[in-house]
């Protein structure tokens, strides 16, 4: 399941960091140059396909989509289906000239030059609502996107990001429907955690588990996240949860990386007093220090970064891959924040945990370029 954009292919100037940012804020787009490989055969069925699977459709509106038989043929089908279309405006003097003629009715939201922040700014908080309505969709689907399932031992809830003010409500739906007759209430941070990283064993070799907690529980660890970062708890959770969960399928060669990025559908609930021993067992060859149970706030990493760093921690990538995007000039472009400077957006910041290890430290907090980071304690502040 997706958001489909309807587009002409000559406002792919827009559409491409349109389609960055909505996946950094946790929707998930379709587009037909990303969704149809080279070569597809019948494109017209996958189309149809990727139409009737959506969740909405956003129009791209402008004289060259009017103009285009093929925007006019995706809306025609997408209204057969029924979909919600949200008709954004991206150029022209008159939206009449712009819009199609079934759209020209339709209420808009203004994408142009002139109106790109408070657009954007809309259109992300209409999206969002529109999922938050979704009801609750068969378990069965293999696809079951925006919901993210949640799974405990032998069992599991799905969640609706979208539905939450904030974190503390998220939690507070995982804990009433999933964990409370294994831990006490109000102990997420003291006694349980959201596992998110992208791996199917985070602490397997390579791996690097990401917890959802805030950056500064490592001060205070295996405390209630309401004693350590009340701010966090009542924190937005939706573009955090949904873009954070994301894996990559990278292709290696000649020095250079492609990342391919897809939203992932699953958490895990991780018993905090487990992590000693998964640690121990699971991360061999990492040359991993002692667990230090003296002074638990050694064992872990605070972070607090932009999208593409939990990406690749998020992925697991290689901690040298992590360095190169993240120290000074070394840093990588990458179209999330390219997508937040087109539409004059402040990157969304994140916090979360990883465990500490001999090979961490080693490769990032003694190489990293002192510019492009600051630390206190063990709290790791990407710029």
């Amino acid at each position: 399941m997706h958001v489909f954009l309807s587009y002409a292919r000559s406002d792919d100037q827009i559409v491409q960091p349109l389609s960055a940012l909505l996946c950094a804020v946790g929707i998930r787009p379709w587009l037909d140059t990303t969704g149809l490989p080279p070569g597809t055969l019948q494109w017209d069925h996958m189309i149809r396909h990727a139409l009737r699977d959506a969740h909405a459709v956003i129009a791209v509106c402008s004289e060259n989509a009017r103009e285009s038989q093929y925007v006019a043929i995706e809306l025609e089908i997408a209204k057969g289906y029924g979909k919600r279309i949200f008709p954004v405006w991206v150029s022209g003097e008159e939206w009449s000239q712009s819009a199609s003629v079934g759209l020209v009715l339709s209420q808009h939201i203004d994408l142009r030059p002139s109106k790109r922040q408070e657009g954007a700014e809309e259109l992300i908080t209409s999206v969002k609502r529109h999922l938050a309505s979704l009801p609750t969709m068969d378990a069965a689907m293999a696809d079951r996107w925006p919901l993210i399932r949640v799974t405990w031992r032998n069992r599991y809830v799905d969640v609706n990001p979208f539905v939450h003010n904030d974190w503390g409500e998220l939690l507070s739906e995982v804990y009433l429907k999933l964990v409370r007759e294994d831990f006490a209430p109000f102990s997420y941070g003291e006694t349980w955690v959201l596992e998110i990283s992208a791996s199917e064993d985070p602490f397997a070799f390579w791996g690097w588990p990401l917890f959802a907690l805030p950056a500064d529980w490592v001060a205070t660890p295996y405390r209630g996240v309401h004693e350590v970062s009340p701010a966090w708890v009542h924190s937005s959770p939706d573009f955090e949860l949904s873009s954070i969960i994301q894996h990559g399928k990278e292709r290696r060669g000649r020095g250079q990386v492609q990342a391919e990025h897809l939203v992932r559908a699953e958490a895990r609930v991780i018993e905090l007093s487990t992590l000693q021993q998964r640690a121990a067992t699971g991360m061999r060859g990492l040359r991993d220090r002692p667990w230090d149970n003296e002074n638990p706030q050694h064992n872990f990493i605070g972070l607090r970064s932009r999208c593409r760093t939990f990406w690749c921690f998020a992925s697991g990538a290689h901690p040298k891959m992590t360095l190169m995007r993240l120290s000074g000039s070394d840093r990588t472009k990458d179209g999330c924040a390219e997508a937040f400077a087109f539409f004059g957006l402040d990157e969304p910041r994140f916090e979360a945990v990883t465990i500490q290890t001999e090979y961490f430290e080693h490769l990032m907090m003694r190489r990293l370029n002192r510019p492009a980071v600051q630390w206190n304690e063990n709290i790791i502040e990407f710029e």
